[in-house]
């Protein structure tokens, strides 16, 4: 069964100064059947040399996804993993040279024995190609804490295993979404900032819950 949660921050764009870097949160997806995942997603309007960036979560297993994501037809590539235990957190990206990436675009993946999954996507403008710049993990701390510098735009992601359907709260970045996509079992968790350094910390709201498995990746100014 899958869900389309609603959107935080749908669509607003976080800006540093005319022509730089820009983020834009482009909304989160849920899903509680098994692997392979596909699903018509929103982009709203393509836009040329720009970069979409996909944070894939799963629940189940601490394997990772088995091969490249798909958006619009195209081969995502990877630009950090976490994994635990119970969840796991990725980030993808795909350098829309041509904006051809706009409206309804099918997106595909696969988690290995994961039963269930989700992702946060976000239109990066202004950065260079080619992947993050830095990238950062914590699958230990409770809540994560990772620091991350020489950037100009920070995405993270993060999942968690739990019995109380937490919300999360971050710093560092500017929360976008949060959602449980299992009730008393699996949630995750997405934020974004134009910045060239954080130290991004996430933690659930409540007890119960595993530690956090989270992911955050930097790209520099083009």
């Amino acid at each position: 069964m899958l869900r389309v949660n609603s959107l935080v921050g749908f669509g607003a764009i976080r800006p540093a100064a005319a022509g730089a870097a820009a983020v834009a949160f482009l909304g989160h997806y849920e899903d509680t059947g098994s692997s392979p995942y596909s699903t018509s997603f929103d982009f709203g309007t393509g836009v040329s040399n720009s970069t979409i960036v996909i944070a894939f979560t799963g629940h189940q297993t601490s394997s990772s996804v088995t091969a490249s994501p798909t958006v619009g037809g195209n081969a995502m590539s990877l630009g950090v993993a976490a994994g635990g235990a119970n969840e796991g957190s990725e980030i993808w990206y795909y350098d829309d040279a041509a904006g051809a990436i706009g409206g309804s675009e099918t997106v595909a993946w696969t988690w290995a024995s994961k039963v269930a999954s989700g992702f946060h996507a976000w239109r990066l403008t202004g950065v260079a190609t080619g992947g993050p710049g830095q990238t950062g993990t914590d699958t230990s701390g409770n809540p994560s804490s990772i620091s991350i510098s020489s950037v100009d735009v920070i995405v993270g992601a993060c999942s968690v295993r739990h019995n109380s359907n937490p919300t999360f709260s971050w710093t560092g970045l500017t929360e976008d979404a949060d959602a449980v996509v299992e009730s008393g079992l699996y949630a995750h968790t997405s934020a974004s900032a134009v910045a060239a350094s954080a130290t991004v910390t996430v933690g659930p709201s409540s007890s119960g819950v595993r530690d956090p498995i989270t992911a955050v990746a930097g790209w520099v100014a083009a």
